[in-house]
């Protein structure tokens, strides 16, 4: 695998880039809030404040679908059409 491909997250050896884990991290913060949504929906009586929970989770979901798209591509770009670290097309021999 080329260093280019390889991250140090946490002092650990990776195969994604620390930007790529960003994303994943990201996307990942952002889908388990809006699991919370619909609780705090449940449990406030105020009708404002449920109408702004919804506000949030339609904007977070909003926010998780972008993310979801740039890593997709990101992934894509970083790994080639077969999915393997090391095969993307800025890579050595990138057509493998």
């Amino acid at each position: 695998m080329n260093a280019q491909n390889q991250g140090k997250t946490g002092g650990h050896t990776s195969p994604l880039t620390d930007a790529t884990y960003n994303m994943v991290s990201a996307l990942h913060n952002i889908v388990d809030g809006l699991w919370h949504y619909d609780q705090y929906i449940e449990q406030d009586k105020d009708s404002d404040a449920q109408e702004m929970w919804r506000r949030f989770k339609e904007q977070d979901a909003q926010r998780a679908e972008e993310v979801k798209n740039h890593l997709s591509r990101r992934l894509q770009h970083e790994t080639g059409p077969e999915g393997k670290a090391g095969h993307g097309p800025n890579e050595a021999g990138g057509g493998r």
